[in-house]
Formats: structure tokens, sequence, C-alpha cells
């Protein structure tokens, strides 16, 4: 019996949760007498919580990580009261069949601490140091535009690691090109793993014990909208909520429900202020409770669209053959809608916007809406037909 061990994964948002989900479901399918471990960075989940499901968390905050990769800091850093016992985590560590990062963002210089940076690499170096097997699973990685001491410092670090992994796979052309001043041998463009496992259930993920929630029937024609805090680095909050707020009235004059959701705990706030532009229309609705994934799908497959500032928003909509409106910035989104031969239906926020702008956006993707679930569905075919899943791990 063997110990698989996913590192980068979390709880903090449905995308995150998403990916860990796919990737536990597959490793358990796969792997049946193995035990699959999750060492969670920023623990969430009571006792009660973790024992829905059929693999192990070690709560593990960043402290932990970096004690147990440089000792000399045991001298200046007490434990962590988040975190699980050291020993126990070494021993998985130490005695692991094999790693995989499921980090979505965690080897950049861009709009991140270099802390994170390091701290997605240490497991890489605890696995090369044990000669186990190490693989990147699907992620947006790079820039690698490091100024000064940093990059003196992280450099080499970088390069001795990344060498390592046995595959890499990025989920846009431009990883494999920053990768390209490290490595090129079995870097692999890939799209996002929530499209290339198949399951919408997890069957493999949760105990017996476990009952989802009960999903409400959504009113028809109905819009899914999901705004992002993140776009507060691009407006400010009142225009935040004007942009929002046009999207919701584009889609009222429609004679669309409306339903604005909560998809990760940052966003909880931006949503309330959004809703209450809408108070007491009874085409307006706020969700914001939390929700596991294959209850998010539940939701989506009842939407006739999806208007997402957040990446995972729009990958669990496709999931469910729901088409995607894009709002964005990254180029993860822009790779994203191509990949589906949608970018006409993407939004760049860092571009002048105004409210004509976004409804001729918006009527263009209206006008097309009907023809575009066949289309995405044949698109996810070839997704999970080339899966990672089936020829790599």
């Amino acid at each position: 019996m063997g110990i698989r061990v996913i590192t980068g994964g979390n709880f903090v948002n449905y995308g995150a949760r998403s990916m860990l989900f796919c990737v536990a479901d597959a490793l358990k399918k796969k792997y049946p007498s193995d035990t699959i471990v999750l060492t969670d960075l920023f623990p969430t989940q009571s006792k009660e919580q973790k024992s829905q499901y059929r693999f192990d968390i070690y709560n593990m905050h960043v402290r932990t990580l970096y004690r147990i990769a440089f000792p000399v800091l045991k001298l200046f850093f007490k434990p962590s009261e988040k975190s699980d016992n050291e020993k126990d985590i070494i021993a998985c560590f130490n005695n692991a069949t094999a790693f995989y990062d499921i980090s979505g963002y965690g080897i950049s210089s861009h709009n991140q601490a270099l802390i994170w940076t390091i701290a997605t690499l240490i497991p890489i170096r605890m696995a090369q140091k044990n000669n186990i097997p190490y693989y990147i699973l699907p992620q947006s990685i790079g820039p690698f535009n490091f100024n000064g001491l940093k990059k003196i410092l992280l450099y080499p670090f970088i390069k001795k690691h990344l060498k390592y992994p046995e595959y890499i796979f990025t989920r846009e052309p431009e990883g494999s090109q920053y990768l390209s001043a490290f490595r090129n041998k079995n870097v692999i463009n890939s799209p996002d793993i929530v499209l290339q496992w198949p399951a919408k259930e997890y069957n493999n993920v949760f105990t017996k014990d476990f009952t989802p929630l009960a999903m409400p029937t959504v009113k028809t024609p109905a819009v899914g909208i999901i705004p992002n805090k993140q776009l507060l680095n691009f407006l400010d909050e009142a225009a935040t909520i004007a942009f929002f707020k046009t999207i919701t009235n584009y889609f009222i004059t429609r004679n669309f429900q409306v339903y604005i959701f909560k998809h990760s705990a940052d966003d909880k706030e931006l949503c309330r202020k959004i809703s209450a532009e809408f108070e007491g229309h009874p085409q307006v609705s706020v969700i914001l409770e939390d929700y596991l994934p294959h209850e998010i799908f539940a939701y989506f497959q009842q939407f006739n669209a999806v208007v997402s500032a957040r990446y995972h928003g729009l990958i669990h909509a496709l999931k469910c053959n729901t088409p995607i409106f894009s709002l964005g910035w990254a180029v993860k989104y822009k790779h994203l809608m191509s990949l589906y031969n949608m970018e006409e239906y993407h939004l760049s926020v860092e571009e002048t916007i105004n409210a004509s702008s976004i409804q001729e956006k918006l009527s263009n993707f209206l006008n097309n809406i009907d023809s575009l679930p066949d289309k995405i569905k044949v698109k996810n075919q070839e997704i999970i037909n080339n899966s990672i899943f089936n020829k790599y791990l």
C-alpha cells in the first residue's frame, strides 16, 4: 500500500476544491489500495469535516513547511498551532509513493510574495532528496521576473528543483515558454485538471456518511454572475459595483433570473454589495452559501449562461456544457476562451470599458447562446479523451 501526496491543494475557494477533488477521485480510483494525503497549507477543515473524505488531510501551516525544510529556522520560529505534528508530516513525505502538485499558480514572480514560490518548490526538494516521483499538474506558471537579491537567491533554487519533476503540465503556452529557461523535457501544455476528469459526483472522495446539500430549483431562463474581489486591483469599489450592476441590468431587461453567485469566501462582501443594489427585485438573488464542487455543478447545469470573473467559475460552467462569458485580465482567461474558440465572449477588465461596450458584447453572446452548449460538449469530450489521467498518471 502506497502513499500518494497532493500538495498545493486547499479548501479556500471553489477552484482549489475542484482541483483537489478531481485529483483525489482519480488517484483513488486508479490506486484503490493506496492512501491519498493532502498537505493543506491553509487549514480550514474541522475534524468533523475531514471525516467526510476518503483521503487524509495534514494541516501544514507554511511555517511548518519552512521549519521542516530548513531546520535552522526552528531556532527562530515556534511550531504553528494550526499544524499537525511535524514528525508525522515528515514521515508522510519520506514514505510517499508519488507527489502531485495542484497549486494552480504557485511558481511565479507575479502578484504574490516570494515566500509562496519557495513554498511550492520545497516539496519538490524533499521528493528529490528521497528520489520520489513528482508531478506538477496543469497550472499557470511564470513569469520569473525576479530582480536584484531575489533573483540571485531564487534562480539557482528554481533551476535545480524545476528540473526534477517527471512531468510539468502548463495550462497556458506562455508557461511552457517561461519554463524553457530551465527545462524543455516533459513540459506539456494541458487544459485545467477539472476539465480532464469526467466525473462530477466524485464517488471516490466521500465517505458513505456524507450527504450533499439539496439544491434549490433555479427559475429559468437564468444566468449566474460570479464577481471577483481581485477586480478591485483594476477598478475602485464603486466602479466595480457599477460594472456588475450594468451586467445584471442587461440580463434583467432580457427577462433572465439573475443569480449573483459567491465562488470564493473572499468575494462574499462584494456579492452582498452588488446584490444590495437590487434589494427586493424579483429577478435577482444572491447565493452566499458554502458549496462543494459537485453541489456547484448541480446549480450550474440549471443555468442558461454563466458570466464569471472567477477562472474556475468558467471551468465549472464549461464542465456542465453551460455557455460562458469571461470577465478577466490574466492570460489564463484569454487562453481558456480561445481553447473553446469563444474569444469574442471575453471582456478584458484592463481595457477601457463602458456600459455600451459591455452591452454590445453581451448582445453578441446572447445572439449565439443556443449554439454554444453543443460546441462546448464536443470540446469537453476531446479534452477528456486526451486526459493526462489516461496517459501520464
